[in-house]
């Protein structure tokens, strides 16, 4: 059963098999907000994947530093998996930086900001491309791009945008720089694919 695949992430004495739900519970005891999806594979409906995003950027450094991987420990095994699947929006496509709404407007903006997504996976998993998708529009949903504009920020979801780029890699290739900001992680691009939205379609490219 899915429910016995990760030992809590509170490791301790007693250390029990947790649930989405017991984790959870415990994000919020703990001050993170953290948000959950059962994510279903579109040709195998049986085939489900926990999906979990961070809310702001303390919650992004816990997903992705401490609940990502290290905690993911299959029942009986001794090593994390580092197969995670991480997710998150990526200006890298577009260094300039240049948007259109939906709406046709032209937006030059100045950041992207937004959560950071990670697939529980354990190290044979091999997530199927529509999972990856439907992660995708999670994260698309949830991030925006910020623009300074008469000293006021304005900013635009990324899903209000005809264009936009998520990144996607395992959990090994995001790395957190030692001084770097809350929330800020180092990507290796070289080894990440990328989900490209785009005028109404979306593909996935390397």
């Amino acid at each position: 059963m899915r429910i016995k695949r990760f030992l809590t992430f509170k490791l301790n004495e007693t250390a029990i098999v947790s649930t989405p739900k017991s984790d959870l519970d415990q994000f919020k005891v703990d001050g993170y907000d953290i948000k959950y999806k059962k994510i279903s594979d579109e040709n195998n409906p049986d085939a489900t994947y926990d999906v979990y995003w961070g809310r702001n950027a303390r919650s992004n450094d816990f997903l992705t530093i401490t609940y990502s991987g290290k905690f993911a420990n299959p029942i009986g095994g001794s090593e994390p998996s580092v197969n995670d699947i991480w997710m998150h929006a990526t200006s890298a496509l577009n260094p300039k930086h240049m948007y259109k709404t939906n709406d046709g407007e032209e937006v030059i903006g100045d950041r992207i900001i937004g959560t950071h997504l990670i697939i529980k996976t354990l190290k044979d998993d091999k997530v199927p491309e529509n999972v990856i998708l439907q992660a995708a529009d999670i994260v698309r949903k949830n991030s925006h791009l910020e623009k300074m504009e008469n000293n006021e920020k304005k900013k635009y979801l990324l899903s209000n945008l005809s264009n936009s780029d998520i990144v996607v890699c395992t959990k090994d290739f995001v790395r957190k720089e030692q001084g770097s900001a809350t929330g800020q992680v180092q990507v290796d691009h070289r080894n990440s694919r990328y989900v490209k939205f785009s005028k109404g379609r979306v593909e996935i490219t390397h």
